[in-house]
C-alpha cells in the first residue's frame, strides 16, 4: 500500500479526486491518500511518513502578489516542514504542483529540494491536447521513478541518521565526531547527483 500526501489549498476543489483516480489506475489500487489545504493541516500531516508528497507552489491570493519564488508558501513548506534533517519526511520525494509555467518558479523549488514538478491545467484555460497528454504521461513516469528511488533514498538516510546518532554516544574526540558526521552527510548528498542549494545547505557541498 502506497502513501501519498497532497498539500494544496485547492485539493478539495477537484485535485484530490483527480489524483486519487490517477494513482489508483496507474500506480497502486490500494493507496493511502490525504490532503492538507493549509499550513496548519500540513504540519499535522507531515508528522507521519509518506511515500510521495505533492506540494502546491502558491496558496491563496496573497501568493499571487509575491515576486520572489522563495517567499511563496510552497517554498516555505518545502524548506521548513519537509527538507529539514530532523523531520520524518526529509528524504521523501516531492513533486511540485503549479498552475504557473514560469520556469524560474519551478527551478527555485527544484533548487530547494523538490524532485520534480507537474503543471496543473485548468478546464477554464485548456492547453494544447498534445501538451496535456505529454504532461500526464510525464507525471506518471515521474511518480513511478520517484517511488522507486525514494524507497532506496529513505533507507540510506535512515542508516545515515542512525550512524550519526550512534557516533554521538561514543567516547570520541569532538573534532573526529564532526569529521565523521561530515563525511556521512557528504556521502548521502552525493546520491542526488546534483549540487543545488538543497545539497549545499544540508550536505556541506559548499
Amino acid at each position: 500500500m502506497t502513501r501519498f500526501l497532497l498539500i494544496d489549498d485547492d485539493a478539495q476543489k477537484g485535485w484530490e479526486k483527480v489524483l486519487i483516480a490517477v494513482l489508483k489506475k496507474e500506480i497502486d489500487k490500494e493507496i493511502v491518500f490525504e490532503s492538507a489545504i493549509s499550513i496548519e493541516v500540513a504540519k499535522n500531516s507531515l508528522l507521519h511518513e509518506w511515500d510521495l508528497i505533492f506540494l502546491d507552489l502558491r496558496f491563496g491570493e496573497l501568493d499571487h502578489s509575491i515576486i520572489n519564488p522563495e517567499a511563496l508558501t510552497g517554498a516555505e513548506i518545502l524548506k521548513d516542514l519537509i527538507r529539514n534533517k530532523r523531520l520524518i519526511n526529509f528524504a521523501t520525494p516531492v513533486i511540485t504542483f503549479t498552475a504557473s509555467r514560469k520556469i524560474w518558479n519551478i527551478d527555485k523549488m527544484i533548487d530547494l529540494g523538490a524532485d520534480s514538478y507537474f503543471i496543473k491545467e485548468s478546464p477554464l484555460q485548456p492547453l494544447d491536447e498534445s501538451f496535456s497528454k505529454a504532461n500526464y504521461e510525464r507525471l506518471i513516469k515521474e511518480i513511478r521513478k520517484l517511488l522507486h528511488s525514494g524507497f532506496a533514498r529513505k533507507i540510506f538516510w535512515k542508516k545515515t541518521a542512525d550512524l550519526m546518532h550512534n557516533i554521538e554516544s561514543k567516547k570520541i574526540y569532538p573534532n573526529i565526531k564532526k569529521r565523521i558526521n561530515e563525511k556521512l552527510l557528504i556521502g548521502f548528498g552525493l546520491l542526488s547527483g546534483t549540487v543545488r542549494e538543497y545539497e549545499r545547505t544540508n550536505f556541506l557541498f559548499a
